[in-house]
């Protein structure tokens, strides 16, 4: 869409944003499309006109799509060989196993450079054509402007520009995946990333989601979380490692996840450490929730339980790897020389 509309060149298109000391860009997803604006208070009313154009008349010139595709392919034939790009693709699918068809279906990096080879201008301004809209948006503005002027412009601008295809949100789910191991060796790479992880049923607005955040900032949120000093800091096992918690917004789907980057050699022994560090913390969590539900009657008990669950749910699909009492989905990327 920023490459040309039907007045306007990619070229000209740039030099006005120049001289509007402007930054217009577009990201989008399966889910729907973000304009973003970055101006000065004074240029952000003409910014507004010029994304609107850019977004309402984009003109989908051939030469343009031949250079993105040549950007898109560079870049994804580097993933094919990228192990941490390998391992967290590889985990996407087995987690949040859509069909094939479906916009949220994650393809795998070859998946992706056959529809970037296959697509044509054709298709994409047809679907454009039919899924392209304002009717169902929203308008965020930080900084320094009129509120009134803003909305009263962008209803102007916008008011006729609908799609012709109905509007219907993309749900989400936890598809509760069985859990599994999957190594894949990557030829003449010397690192292995390991990823592992669960989903499950949690909204951002659930009583138990602060629990679930503070829990995740104590194992691996950050380098002086347990799961950093133990196994980067102490063991000395793993180039980076971390974990990570998340929650739906509009749907019951969270989740939990980790990975560490490590040499192959050590891999068993950071699985081991990382998945000792979950078991310790959820034993120690459990077994303080007892003690001060037995001891303090009321609110506080309450409070403390919720942490409880929402640590006692990261185990409530585990099954025994290598004595581990923890294990989940894991996807290892292993680079090893050949």
């Amino acid at each position: 869409m920023a490459r040309g509309t039907k007045k306007k060149s990619y070229q000209e298109l740039q030099d006005l944003e120049d001289q509007l000391k402007a930054h217009i860009w577009i990201s989008t997803d399966a889910t729907g499309m973000t304009l973003h604006i970055d101006t000065l208070r004074d240029k952000l009313a003409p910014a507004l006109d010029l994304a609107t154009e850019i977004l309402t008349t984009p003109a989908f010139p051939d030469k343009q799509l031949e250079l993105i595709k040549q950007e898109q392919l560079a870049s994804l034939e580097q993933r094919l060989q990228d192990p941490q790009a390998i391992a967290f693709n590889t985990f996407q699918q087995i987690t949040t196993p859509w069909p094939k068809g479906d916009p949220r279906h994650p393809e795998s990096t070859q998946e992706q450079i056959d529809a970037v080879k296959k697509v044509t201008v054709g298709e994409i301004a047809a679907f454009y054509k039919d899924f392209a809209g304002a009717g169902h948006g929203e308008l965020v503005v930080i900084g320094d402007f009129d509120p009134a002027a803003i909305s009263a412009q962008v209803e102007k601008l916008t008011s006729t520009w609908t799609s012709k295809k109905a509007y219907k949100r993309l749900d989400n789910k936890p598809f509760g995946a069985e859990g599994t191991q999957k190594s894949i060796d990557v030829k003449d790479k010397e690192n292995t990333v390991l990823v592992l992880g669960h989903d499950l049923s949690m909204r951002d607005t659930d009583a138990d989601y602060p629990a679930w955040e503070m829990v995740n900032q104590v194992l691996g949120g950050g380098t002086g979380a347990r799961l950093w000093m133990r196994i980067r800091e102490k063991e000395g096992l793993s180039y980076g490692v971390q974990s990570w918690v998340y929650a739906g917004a509009l749907d019951d789907a969270g989740g939990f996840g980790g990975y560490a980057i490590v040499a192959p050699q050590n891999l068993a022994k950071a699985k081991a450490s990382f998945l000792d560090e979950i078991n310790k913390m959820i034993a120690a969590r459990s077994r303080r929730a007892s003690c001060r539900a037995r001891r303090t009657p009321g609110s506080r008990s309450r409070t403390r339980a919720s942490v409880m669950t929402a640590t006692s749910r990261a185990c409530s699909r585990t099954s025994c790897s290598a004595g581990a009492r923890w294990t989940s989905r894991a996807s290892c990327a292993r680079r090893s020389r050949r």
